[in-house]
Protein backbone atom coordinates (compact mmCIF):
# COMPACT_ATOMS: atom_id res chain seq x y z
CA UNK A 1 0.00 0.00 0.00
CA UNK A 2 1.40 3.43 -0.93
CA UNK A 3 1.63 6.32 1.54
CA UNK A 4 -1.44 8.11 0.16
CA UNK A 5 -3.59 5.00 0.56
CA UNK A 6 -2.21 4.49 4.08
CA UNK A 7 -3.20 8.03 5.03
CA UNK A 8 -6.70 7.52 3.61
CA UNK A 9 -7.05 4.33 5.61
CA UNK A 10 -5.96 6.02 8.83
CA UNK A 11 -8.32 8.95 8.23
CA UNK A 12 -11.20 6.62 7.43
CA UNK A 13 -10.62 4.61 10.61
CA UNK A 14 -10.35 7.75 12.77
CA UNK A 15 -13.57 9.20 11.35
CA UNK A 16 -15.39 5.91 11.92
CA UNK A 17 -14.28 5.67 15.55
CA UNK A 18 -15.20 9.32 16.13
CA UNK A 19 -18.64 8.71 14.63
CA UNK A 20 -19.30 5.84 17.03
CA UNK A 21 -18.14 7.93 19.99
CA UNK A 22 -20.53 10.70 18.91
CA UNK A 23 -23.39 8.22 18.61
CA UNK A 24 -22.70 7.15 22.19
CA UNK A 25 -22.90 10.80 23.23
CA UNK A 26 -26.21 11.27 21.43
CA UNK A 27 -24.71 13.68 18.88
CA UNK A 28 -26.24 11.86 15.94
CA UNK A 29 -26.15 14.62 13.26
CA UNK A 30 -22.42 15.13 13.75
CA UNK A 31 -21.92 11.37 13.93
CA UNK A 32 -23.72 11.02 10.60
CA UNK A 33 -21.32 13.47 8.97
CA UNK A 34 -18.27 11.58 10.24
CA UNK A 35 -19.67 8.16 9.37
CA UNK A 36 -20.58 9.19 5.83
CA UNK A 37 -17.16 10.76 5.37
CA UNK A 38 -15.53 7.53 6.50
CA UNK A 39 -17.73 5.51 4.18
CA UNK A 40 -16.97 7.81 1.26
CA UNK A 41 -13.26 7.34 1.87
CA UNK A 42 -13.72 3.59 1.91
CA UNK A 43 -15.53 3.68 -1.43
CA UNK A 44 -13.82 6.49 -3.32
CA UNK A 45 -10.39 5.69 -1.94
CA UNK A 46 -10.62 2.19 -3.41
CA UNK A 47 -10.31 0.70 0.07
CA UNK A 48 -13.41 -1.45 -0.25
CA UNK A 49 -11.59 -4.77 -0.32
CA UNK A 50 -9.62 -4.09 2.83
CA UNK A 51 -11.02 -5.65 6.03
CA UNK A 52 -10.36 -2.43 7.99
CA UNK A 53 -13.23 -0.76 6.14
CA UNK A 54 -15.68 -2.72 8.31
CA UNK A 55 -15.35 0.13 10.82
CA UNK A 56 -16.64 2.71 8.32
CA UNK A 57 -19.73 0.60 7.64
CA UNK A 58 -20.10 -0.15 11.35
CA UNK A 59 -20.17 3.58 12.07
CA UNK A 60 -22.79 4.16 9.37
CA UNK A 61 -24.89 1.29 10.72
CA UNK A 62 -24.58 2.73 14.24
CA UNK A 63 -25.96 6.04 12.98
CA UNK A 64 -28.84 4.30 11.21
CA UNK A 65 -29.61 2.34 14.39
CA UNK A 66 -29.59 5.56 16.44
CA UNK A 67 -32.14 6.92 13.97
CA UNK A 68 -34.27 3.74 14.29
CA UNK A 69 -33.52 2.85 10.66
CA UNK A 70 -32.79 -0.75 11.57
CA UNK A 71 -33.40 -2.37 8.18
CA UNK A 72 -30.89 0.01 6.58
CA UNK A 73 -28.45 -0.64 9.42
CA UNK A 74 -28.74 -4.38 8.83
CA UNK A 75 -28.11 -4.05 5.09
CA UNK A 76 -25.12 -1.82 5.77
CA UNK A 77 -23.41 -3.99 8.33
CA UNK A 78 -24.12 -7.65 7.66
CA UNK A 79 -22.17 -8.09 4.38
CA UNK A 80 -19.01 -6.37 5.60
CA UNK A 81 -19.05 -8.27 8.89
CA UNK A 82 -19.03 -11.50 6.90
CA UNK A 83 -15.99 -10.14 5.04
CA UNK A 84 -14.30 -9.24 8.33
CA UNK A 85 -14.79 -12.76 9.70
CA UNK A 86 -12.87 -14.15 6.73
CA UNK A 87 -9.84 -11.97 7.45
CA UNK A 88 -7.75 -12.70 10.51
CA UNK A 89 -5.24 -9.88 10.07
CA UNK A 90 -6.98 -7.42 12.37
CA UNK A 91 -7.36 -7.38 16.13
CA UNK A 92 -10.53 -8.86 17.67
CA UNK A 93 -11.86 -5.38 18.59
CA UNK A 94 -12.76 -4.82 14.94
CA UNK A 95 -14.87 -7.96 15.05
CA UNK A 96 -16.50 -7.64 18.46
CA UNK A 97 -17.74 -4.06 18.00
CA UNK A 98 -19.68 -4.72 14.76
CA UNK A 99 -20.85 -8.11 16.08
CA UNK A 100 -22.40 -6.55 19.18
CA UNK A 101 -23.93 -3.78 17.08
CA UNK A 102 -25.42 -6.28 14.64
CA UNK A 103 -26.85 -8.21 17.60
CA UNK A 104 -28.61 -5.06 18.86
CA UNK A 105 -29.95 -4.38 15.37
CA UNK A 106 -31.30 -7.91 15.01
CA UNK A 107 -32.91 -7.70 18.44
CA UNK A 108 -34.57 -4.41 17.48
CA UNK A 109 -35.94 -6.14 14.38
CA UNK A 110 -37.41 -8.92 16.50
CA UNK A 111 -34.80 -11.54 15.69
CA UNK A 112 -33.94 -12.61 19.25
CA UNK A 113 -32.43 -15.88 18.05
CA UNK A 114 -30.08 -14.13 15.66
CA UNK A 115 -29.16 -11.58 18.31
CA UNK A 116 -28.43 -14.32 20.85
CA UNK A 117 -26.26 -16.17 18.35
CA UNK A 118 -24.21 -13.04 17.73
CA UNK A 119 -23.96 -12.40 21.48
CA UNK A 120 -22.49 -15.88 21.92
CA UNK A 121 -20.04 -15.22 19.10
CA UNK A 122 -18.87 -12.03 20.79
CA UNK A 123 -18.69 -13.78 24.15
CA UNK A 124 -16.37 -16.45 22.76
CA UNK A 125 -14.01 -13.83 21.30
CA UNK A 126 -14.01 -11.81 24.53
CA UNK A 127 -13.26 -14.88 26.62
CA UNK A 128 -9.97 -15.32 24.77
CA UNK A 129 -8.83 -11.74 25.34
CA UNK A 130 -6.68 -10.43 28.19
CA UNK A 131 -7.80 -7.79 30.69
CA UNK A 132 -8.81 -4.33 29.52
CA UNK A 133 -12.08 -5.25 27.82
CA UNK A 134 -14.39 -3.75 30.44
CA UNK A 135 -16.21 -1.50 27.96
CA UNK A 136 -16.90 -4.38 25.60
CA UNK A 137 -17.93 -6.62 28.50
CA UNK A 138 -20.38 -3.91 29.59
CA UNK A 139 -21.88 -3.77 26.09
CA UNK A 140 -22.29 -7.54 26.11
CA UNK A 141 -23.89 -7.44 29.56
CA UNK A 142 -26.32 -4.78 28.35
CA UNK A 143 -27.19 -6.97 25.36
CA UNK A 144 -27.74 -9.93 27.67
CA UNK A 145 -30.14 -7.84 29.74
CA UNK A 146 -32.08 -6.87 26.64
CA UNK A 147 -32.27 -10.49 25.59
CA UNK A 148 -33.34 -11.67 29.03
CA UNK A 149 -36.92 -12.84 29.38
CA UNK A 150 -38.58 -14.62 32.28
CA UNK A 151 -38.45 -18.40 31.71
CA UNK A 152 -41.74 -20.23 31.64
CA UNK A 153 -42.26 -23.35 33.73
CA UNK A 154 -41.45 -26.63 32.00
CA UNK A 155 -44.98 -27.91 32.60
CA UNK A 156 -46.31 -25.14 30.38
CA UNK A 157 -43.75 -25.67 27.64
CA UNK A 158 -45.20 -26.12 24.19
CA UNK A 159 -43.81 -29.34 22.67
CA UNK A 160 -40.97 -28.97 20.19
CA UNK A 161 -41.33 -30.39 16.71
CA UNK A 162 -39.01 -33.18 15.56
CA UNK A 163 -36.92 -30.72 13.53
CA UNK A 164 -36.74 -28.26 16.43
CA UNK A 165 -35.45 -31.06 18.66
CA UNK A 166 -32.76 -31.83 16.06
CA UNK A 167 -31.73 -28.17 15.94
CA UNK A 168 -31.70 -27.89 19.74
CA UNK A 169 -29.39 -30.89 20.03
CA UNK A 170 -27.00 -29.30 17.55
CA UNK A 171 -27.10 -25.99 19.42
CA UNK A 172 -25.24 -27.80 22.18
CA UNK A 173 -22.17 -28.03 19.97
CA UNK A 174 -19.92 -25.37 18.51
CA UNK A 175 -21.52 -25.06 15.06
CA UNK A 176 -22.91 -21.71 13.91
CA UNK A 177 -26.49 -21.51 12.69
CA UNK A 178 -25.22 -21.53 9.13
CA UNK A 179 -23.16 -24.66 9.77
CA UNK A 180 -26.13 -26.34 11.43
CA UNK A 181 -28.14 -25.56 8.31
CA UNK A 182 -25.48 -27.22 6.19
CA UNK A 183 -25.65 -30.32 8.38
CA UNK A 184 -29.45 -30.45 8.13
CA UNK A 185 -29.53 -29.45 4.44
CA UNK A 186 -31.59 -26.33 5.09
CA UNK A 187 -30.80 -22.62 4.88
CA UNK A 188 -29.40 -20.56 7.73
CA UNK A 189 -32.66 -18.58 7.76
CA UNK A 190 -34.62 -21.81 8.29
CA UNK A 191 -32.39 -22.71 11.23
CA UNK A 192 -32.93 -19.19 12.64
CA UNK A 193 -36.69 -19.70 12.37
CA UNK A 194 -36.44 -23.02 14.21
CA UNK A 195 -34.20 -21.45 16.84
CA UNK A 196 -36.63 -18.58 17.41
CA UNK A 197 -39.43 -21.14 17.87
CA UNK A 198 -37.26 -23.08 20.33
CA UNK A 199 -36.53 -19.94 22.35
CA UNK A 200 -40.20 -19.00 22.39
CA UNK A 201 -41.42 -22.44 23.40
CA UNK A 202 -38.79 -22.91 26.10
CA UNK A 203 -39.12 -19.35 27.37
CA UNK A 204 -35.40 -18.61 27.02
CA UNK A 205 -33.38 -15.89 25.32
CA UNK A 206 -29.99 -17.40 24.53
CA UNK A 207 -28.42 -20.48 23.01
CA UNK A 208 -26.84 -21.43 26.33
CA UNK A 209 -30.19 -21.24 28.15
CA UNK A 210 -31.93 -23.25 25.43
CA UNK A 211 -29.34 -26.04 25.65
CA UNK A 212 -29.52 -26.08 29.46
CA UNK A 213 -33.34 -26.16 29.37
CA UNK A 214 -33.24 -28.91 26.77
CA UNK A 215 -31.04 -31.02 29.01
CA UNK A 216 -33.52 -30.60 31.86
CA UNK A 217 -36.20 -31.88 29.51
CA UNK A 218 -34.05 -34.84 28.51
CA UNK A 219 -33.30 -33.59 25.00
Amino acid sequence: MNSEASLQLIRMFALAVLAMVLVGQGRVPRARECAHAARDLAIKGDLGRMPQTVMAYTATAAVYAAEDRFEEALRELEPVLDLRRKNSGLGPWSTIVPTLLLARIRLALGDAAGAAELAEEAREVLAALPDGTETLQARLADLDRRLARPSREADNTEPLTEREVAVLRMLGGTLTLREIGNELYVSANTVKTHTQAIYRKLGVSSRREAVAHGKRLGI
